[in-house]
């Protein structure tokens, strides 16, 4: 019966467990884990606010704004009628709302406030903040849509690089094409990443929708480890060998 020497099967255990660790990357869901009670830090990551060129804001208030439609806001000046927003259907299915939107269950909608030169001569974004909650390589992907049916051009931000969006809603049937990105990002922990939308043009029409999740990705020295790993396994493999059939 072939056995391996004890000091090789405690070899093959030690790599079993460097493979293990590296292969249960933790994932955030922004639409799943939305949260109607905290605007910073939901489920550890996510933060809703809004920016008018002068750095992030959080949200302060949530209500639901439109039936079934959860939404995150602020009633600072002027801001109740520029309408920024981060919202989420809490239906379970497609709604429309506003005359004009349409919004499936598996977005969220980030409203962006304001025309340039309405506020501080700025104008307003709507922000969905990713903070990191440890060291590490993160990896993100996603789209973002179109939800009115009159669009007038909105300016997104997806961890700082810009996306294109077409198209429009179909009133009452379904959002427009969707516009997919993706990157990865070495973050520290408390650092962030923005997921922006903001108006170009008129703000009024300009519903968006944003599909997003975030996972944490697997260091290459624990890769390095388990390839090493396996170069002991098989090294050893050779010497029991050579000593058996010599």
């Amino acid at each position: 019966m072939f056995r391996l020497p004890a000091a090789l099967g405690v070899a093959i255990a030690a790599v079993s467990l460097s493979f293990a660790a590296p292969a249960a990357a933790t994932t955030w869901n922004a639409v799943d884990d939305f949260s109607a009670t905290q605007s910073t830090l939901a489920a550890g990551v996510w933060s809703y606010g809004w920016d008018s060129g002068s750095g992030f804001e959080a949200y302060t208030t949530n209500a639901e704004c439109f039936a079934g439609l959860s939404c995150w806001q602020s009633p600072g000046p002027n801001l109740a009628y520029q309408v920024p927003t981060v919202a989420k259907n809490i239906t379970g299915g497609l709604i429309t709302y506003a005359g004009t939107v349409v919004h499936p269950d598996d977005v969220l909608n980030l409203h962006p406030g304001a025309m340039a030169g309405d506020w501080n001569g700025q104008p307003i974004e709507s922000v969905l903040r990713f903070t990191a909650p440890t060291d590490g390589t993160y990896a993100f992907d996603g789209y973002f849509q179109l939800l009115d049916r009159w669009p007038t051009g909105v300016s997104i931000l997806a961890a700082g690089s810009p996306v294109f969006v077409s198209g429009a809603a179909t009133w009452a049937t379904e959002a427009g094409p969707k516009s997919a990105f993706s990157g990865k990002v070495a973050l520290a922990a408390g650092q962030y990443i923005d997921f922006r939308v903001g108006p170009n043009g008129s703000y009024g029409s300009d519903s968006t929708g944003l599909s997003l999740t975030v996972a944490t990705v697997p260091e290459p020295a624990s890769w390095a480890m388990m390839v090493g790993g396996f170069g002991l396994i098989g090294g050893g493999l050779r010497r029991r060998t050579a000593v058996r059939f010599a």
